[in-house]
């Protein structure tokens, strides 16, 4: 019997990928060490490597055979995979988004350094490489359950059915009625369990809620 132990997954142009998130991968390469443990590795550049992020795929809200829908009473009993919820939204307001730059290739925060903007997981330069976006906070609820959650990009985006710059257009005070008047819309949603992720979303892993929605489509 072999225990693995580690797995070792090189790519540039996959998107973002976060802990929790529901993933399929082809083309890994498994070997035992020296002292018998299995290790696991993979390469996008290798032939038959394909990797596809589930729980970000646009499909996988409005095609019924990719899911079942839970409650989101559900969530707690089953934390290892992505769940599909039909929920409204509960509360937003401006304290809990925020506008900040993403990189375009791993869809991650960009930090803002002295010596100018260096993405918060690749750890490389990106003075021209990314792209504005939300970083938004939110409560959902069904008949069941409310549950604190939050979200980035353009699954903020369906939430807040306005681009960021269009938002910021807004005076202030516009801002906070735009986003009072989307309490209580409806919306099929991916939720996934990122309680063990902790990177440039948030200054302390306190901050950041446990529940990442990855992909949202508003109910007509």
């Amino acid at each position: 019997m072999v225990q693995l132990t580690s797995a070792n997954i090189h790519f540039e142009s996959l998107g973002r990928v976060g802990v929790g998130h529901m993933v399929y991968i082809s083309g890994l390469t498994c070997s035992l060490n020296k002292i018998n443990i299995l290790e696991v590795s993979w390469s996008e550049k290798e032939p038959g490597s394909l990797f596809v992020n589930l729980s970000l795929l646009p499909a996988l809200l409005n095609s019924t055979c990719l899911h079942n829908i839970s409650l989101l009473s559900d969530l707690p009993h089953s934390a290892n995979r992505t769940h599909i919820c039909r929920v409204r939204l509960d509360h937003i307001d401006c304290d809990s988004l925020k506008l900040s730059l993403f990189h375009n290739l791993c869809g991650y925060v960009v930090d803002e350094l002295p010596d100018g903007l260096q993405c918060s997981f690749c750890k490389v330069a990106c003075q021209n490489g990314c792209t504005p976006g939300f970083q938004l906070h939110l409560t959902i609820a069904d008949d069941s359950e409310k549950v604190f959650a939050w979200c980035v990009g353009q699954t903020a985006v369906e939430f807040l059915q306005i681009s960021p710059d269009e938002y910021m257009e807004l005076p202030e005070d516009e801002q906070a009625m735009y986003l009072f008047t989307l309490q209580n819309e409806s919306f099929t949603v991916a939720i996934a369990n990122t309680s063990k992720r902790v990177d440039g979303y948030a200054e302390n892993a306190e901050a950041l809620p446990v529940w990442e929605i990855t992909r949202a489509l508003r109910c007509e």
